[in-house]
């Protein structure tokens, strides 16, 4: 099993959540191609719909989870996601102080699933993104860590101020950062520099394993060695007294 396990997972009402995560996939499959990393890393695509809490939490099944969500009404998750966030909301909380624009980051012994959420929504409705944001904090109460920060990507916005990170429109191109405008970039490459960010993070992870290990085949082999120290050292005076009672007799 790859030591890498990625989930892209949408919840989507319009197919533009669908849209970005495909997108993401074939991005995604062309680096672990031109990387080599077939046997390190996996990257499985899913609908929402057809995931529960259980199974995005389990490291078992997967180590990073990539969410792409729309809002949907006046700051609804999508339909087809509504029993996914239910299912999730329900759950105990295991941890509080969440900080959309922090990560924990990803160190290769952590037990927790890792995660990152790309909010997709319009400003024309007031609470736009606001599925993404909830979903970025439901994670975060379940123990999982952020291994990205949380991005927004806002169609009709010109300049937007947002304390959830980097707003990204859709429509005019503008990519804004508390209010700046930025360099003018198409739809499909918004999609590209989100993605572009995760498999960084993700490569970082896989240098941070490679060094675990060599460091554990190091521990080992010094172990190894002090022991085999210890026993020479325990076997030498037997053989110098055995030495001596031959000399007197």
């Amino acid at each position: 099993m790859a030591a890498t396990r990625v989930l892209l997972t949408y919840g989507s009402e319009t197919f533009t959540a669908e849209g970005f995560c495909k997108e993401a996939k074939r991005l995604m499959d062309l680096w672990v191609r031109d990387k080599q990393l077939q046997s390190k890393v996996t990257v499985e695509i899913r609908n929402l719909d057809s995931l529960t809490p259980a199974e995005v939490l389990d490291t078992k099944t997967y180590t990073h989870c990539v969410f792409f969500c729309s809002t949907f009404g006046t700051g609804q998750p999508p339909p087809k996601a509504k029993r996914f966030f239910t299912e999730l909301e329900k759950r105990p909380k295991l941890q509080k102080g969440f900080s959309p624009s922090v990560t924990e980051g990803d160190s290769a012994a952590s037990v927790m699933v890792r995660y990152t959420v790309m909010a997709l929504g319009s400003s024309m409705h007031k609470n736009f993104c606001a599925a993404g944001r909830k979903l970025a904090l439901l994670m975060f109460e379940q123990g999982a860590r952020a291994f990205f920060p949380l991005r927004e990507d806002v169609k009709h916005c010109r300049k937007a101020v947002s304390k959830f990170g980097e707003i990204v429109s859709v429509d005019k191109g503008y990519v804004c950062a508390d209010g700046q405008e930025r360099e003018t970039y198409p739809q499909k490459k918004v999609c590209e520099f989100f993605v572009q960010g995760v498999m960084r993070t993700l490569q970082q992870r896989l240098v941070e394993l490679a060094t675990a290990k060599q460091t554990a085949a190091d521990k080992k082999k010094t172990v190894g060695d002090q022991k085999e120290t210890a026993a020479v050292k325990k076997e030498a005076p037997s053989s110098s007294i055995s030495s001596e009672k031959k000399k007197k007799k």
